[in-house]
């Protein structure tokens, strides 16, 4: 992350928003977008003698306000500091809905699979080698209500994913389960979620596994073949309850 010298030095290089009133001491302005807080967590850390750093014990960053530059990647710089420090505890928390403006849309569904990209990228910091329990991601939204809904439609919409993903292999490509609307490892991302094998979690009560092949056989008529018809009928249940869209 550059700092203020830094951008005075490019300042000239860089392209220009559209020109706004009297009071842009430049006579521009962006967007409110930020730096995420976890770049600002890295170039702390990067400020500290390694003495210092070595001391470090638990580290809690929240995301609150709306960031650029691939901000779900941003945790692969912490991985240097977690490696150096093996009891560095760092949790990184995600309002969702502030994140991707999800309470100013017609409906949490409608802007549920971009949210897959922030838990799909904690397989890749295992990948690049962040110590075990070193680093957790943790998606809510505003409330604890909101983030119980988030959680039951994730579930839900990963039962649909996989149980799609079954169907084509069975029917083959001829069948209507061929194109799926949601992100590559999404139903794989919520399972490893809820099982605890990904540094990742919403929080709320994800309840437990759910064994595809059987929701396959107990459910009553078509599976459903388009996202829209998974958003309407609620007859999916896990982990005890029906999984609720309701506001």
């Amino acid at each position: 992350m550059p700092d203020r010298a830094e951008l005075d030095t490019i300042f000239e290089f860089l392209p220009r928003p559209p020109a706004v009133g009297k009071d842009s001491d430049r006579g521009w302005r962006q967007d409110d977008t930020y730096y995420s807080a976890t770049a600002v967590t890295i170039r702390f850390l990067e400020g500290l003698p390694p003495a210092t750093r070595t001391h470090l014990r638990n580290i809690i960053i929240q995301e609150d306000e709306i960031s650029v530059a691939h901000r779900q990647t941003h945790a692969r710089g912490l991985i240097p500091f977690c490696c150096e420090n093996l009891k560095l505890r760092i949790e990184r928390r995600v309002d969702v809905f502030q994140q991707h403006y999800l309470s100013k849309r017609m409906g949490l569904e409608d802007g549920i699979e971009e949210i897959a990209p922030w838990f799909v990228e904690t397989k890749f910091l295992k990948r690049l080698g962040i110590p075990p329990e070193s680093f957790c991601l943790i998606l809510h939204g505003p409330t604890p209500r909101a983030s119980q809904r988030l959680s039951d439609l994730l579930i839900k919409l990963a039962i649909w994913d996989e149980g799609c993903t079954i169907l084509e292999h069975r029917l083959g490509p001829s069948s209507d389960y061929v194109v799926y609307p949601m992100c590559r490892g999404f139903a794989d991302g919520v399972k490893k979620m809820v099982t605890g094998e990904l540094p990742a979690r919403v929080e709320a009560d994800m309840g437990h596994v759910w064994d595809i092949n059987q929701l396959l056989e107990d459910h009553v008529g078509e599976w459903p073949a388009l996202s829209d018809d998974v958003y309407v009928k609620t007859a999916t249940r896990h982990a005890g309850h029906e999984l609720s869209l309701e506001e």
